[in-house]
């Protein structure tokens, strides 16, 4: 096989996964050498070639399997290509550079009068309106369309608790999909609060200004914190942790009892660590299963 051509292996669940890609930019003279390189290593595979920022150049995206074999690549590639590796880079760094999501200006103010709109005396305008018909926020603002994802990094998956501010990344990730899947405004925010009243008094602060409060990465004790906080204004609190579970649990257990023909009136499911799992026994119950056991662990 050419080695200007990607090559073609399938991944299997136990290989290849592109959070653990390598980009690299070499002198085109030095392609096979790289390609040799690359077949070297156990379950790296070049996913991708392209030219590079000139004509000399040609840009290689290279898949692992993990960080281990991520790093052994990167030392052989710097090993054996030298100066002709211009460049080796990794592209899940490379995005979480971006920032992932960006604010949009959506009011006008190309001119002079559009701006006025936007000054002093014209949100005096508005905040007395406001004022006079509390229930019109929605209407002259657009908190209707924002909403806050916020974390302290209580329990970040496979990690457990970190600090406020590494848990950015994936909360920016996370708002990328929400804002793909709802077209809303997902805002992240990491917050630095050790105790469930803390995150609690922080989300409580923050609502006023967003439609619903999302939560993510957060322990499930600091998150019935925050939704008894925010239960009094009527602001609508997500889990999106615990609700993912409690909606994967419970359709794999529908799907279980229809496998085994039990019908879901008759069944009586063991919840056992619902208190991580969102209104999983609310879904539960919906699904139609009429009994719920509850054990009590020493």
């Amino acid at each position: 096989m050419p080695p200007s051509q990607p090559q073609s292996r399938a991944s299997s669940p136990g290989g290849p996964r592109p959070a653990f890609s390598l980009r690299a930019e070499v002198r085109q003279e030095a392609l096979s050498a790289a390609a040799t390189a690359v077949a070297a290593v156990p379950e790296a595979v070049v996913v991708e070639t392209a030219p590079g920022p000139d004509g000399s150049l040609r840009r290689l995206t290279i898949d692992t399997d993990g960080p281990q074999t991520q790093r052994q690549l990167r030392t052989l590639l710097q090993e054996r290509l030298g100066a002709d590796l211009m460049h080796l880079g990794e592209p899940a760094l490379d995005v979480a550079a971006t920032g992932k999501v960006t604010q949009r200006v959506c009011a006008p103010a190309g001119t002079d009068r559009e701006r006025a709109l936007l000054d002093t005396e014209a949100d005096h305008l508005v905040i007395e309106r406001l004022l006079q018909e509390p229930d019109s926020i929605d209407a002259y603002t657009g908190r209707r369309r924002r909403i806050a994802l916020i974390s302290n990094a209580s329990d970040v998956a496979h990690l457990g608790r970190v600090p406020a501010p590494a848990v950015l990344p994936a909360l920016e990730s996370a708002a990328v999909h929400l804002r793909r899947a709802t077209g809303l405004d997902i805002h992240p925010l990491p917050i630095a609060a050790d105790t469930p009243k803390e995150l609690a008094a922080a989300a409580t602060a923050l609502a006023p200004g967003f439609a619903a409060v999302c939560l993510s990465h957060t322990h499930p004790a600091h998150a019935a914190a925050v939704r008894a906080a925010l239960k009094p204004a009527g602001t609508p609190v997500v889990d999106t942790n615990g609700h993912a579970h409690a909606v994967a649990t419970a359709a794999a257990t529908v799907n279980a009892l229809h496998y085994k023909s039990i019908p879901t009136h008759g069944a009586c499911v063991v919840l056992a660590g619902g208190n991580r799992g969102g209104d999983l026994s609310g879904l539960l119950l919906a699904a139609g299963i009429r009994t719920l056991a509850l054990p009590r662990f020493p």
